[in-house]
């Protein structure tokens, strides 16, 4: 069909597909407009939370929560109130479910509110 021709000798459509995409590790220098206007491609370009999106989304056999914990003990989340507020969420959970309550309730602080928005 005559849209299939017009595509295939695109010449502007062949370029794009040509460029090679960043390497993980350059993820973090990669300049802003190769990227969507999406606040998750935006906290993406952090290598950290990169990896721990890949092994949520691929659904890696290794658990999200030693990855995290990997990370934690790494110092990778130092002073990021998005990650100690998932830290004191579940610790939350975890205490209510060892006193056999319910998880409704759970106080969360505004940072990681924001986070879970987007």
């Amino acid at each position: 069909c005559n849209e299939c021709y017009l595509l295939k000798y695109n010449p502007i459509l062949a370029h794009r597909l040509t460029i090679p995409k960043p390497a993980p590790e350059n993820l973090k220098f990669t300049p802003k407009f190769y990227f969507e206007n999406n606040s998750l491609k935006k906290h993406l370009q952090n290598q950290d939370l990169h990896e721990i999106w890949s092994v949520i989304k691929d659904n890696y056999d290794s658990s999200i929560w030693i990855t995290l914990a990997d990370k934690a003990t790494n110092g990778a989340f130092k002073e990021k109130p998005v990650f100690t507020g998932l830290c004191e969420v579940m610790v939350q959970a975890a205490i209510r479910k060892d006193n056999n309550k319910g998880k409704q309730n759970i106080q969360y602080n505004e940072d990681f509110t924001n986070f879970l928005i987007i």
